[in-house]
């Protein structure tokens, strides 16, 4: 019966990892390692880069990458306030 293969098929599926931290409200992840790069950036653990045209900071080197290649950077450098 195709009824009970719809169903047994929501039943065997695993519930998606929820983020209940950070004001999240159990916001939904496709992967584990999804949620746990997500606690990581939203708590400062995460591993920063920089541009080394205009000084921006990225959690992720791939955002950082598309900055570069997007030439969406000011291209002046920033300077840090200390």
């Amino acid at each position: 019966n195709s009824s009970d293969s719809q169903v047994r098929g929501v039943v065997n599926q695993k519930p998606k990892p929820q983020c209940w931290e950070h004001g999240c409200n159990g916001r939904e992840f496709s992967t584990f390692s999804n949620l746990l790069r997500h606690q990581r950036e939203k708590s400062g653990t995460a591993a920063k880069s920089y541009c080394p045209k205009c000084g921006a900071e990225f959690t992720r080197t791939t955002a950082r990458n598309g900055h570069l290649a997007h030439e969406k950077c000011s291209k002046q450098r920033r300077t840090s306030e200390a």
